[in-house]
């Protein structure tokens, strides 16, 4: 095998684990997403405001810490995601009390 080849399969090689890691990462992403979903439905039943600015401070400082400017975005991204979910989820509960009232 002559040595692009071997680069090439090496190359291959890395973006077949890259990839994996990336389903990981998914599953990672939407476990933490369900955990959010969870929490907020605890904190609407209880009457408990949805936004933690303390709680977001630390996780955005935690990811800072750990990966540097691109640790922020990635926690920015991912308490986003959380936000989305919280209004999707208000908005469902929302629509069945409407459909299905008292």
């Amino acid at each position: 095998m002559d040595e692009k080849a071997v680069v090439k399969s090496l190359i291959d090689q890395l973006r077949r684990e890259i990839d994996s890691l990336d389903e990981q990462i998914i599953d990672l992403v939407r476990n933490r997403t369900e955990k959010a979903v969870q929490i907020t439905r605890l904190k609407r039943s209880n009457n408990i405001p949805l936004v933690n600015g303390s709680r977001e401070m630390d996780v955005f400082s935690r990811y800072a810490n750990a990966l540097g400017r691109f640790g922020r975005t990635m926690a920015s991204a991912l308490l986003l995601k959380a936000r989305h979910v919280e209004s999707d989820f208000g908005k469902e509960e929302r629509d069945s009390h409407t459909e299905n009232p008292g």
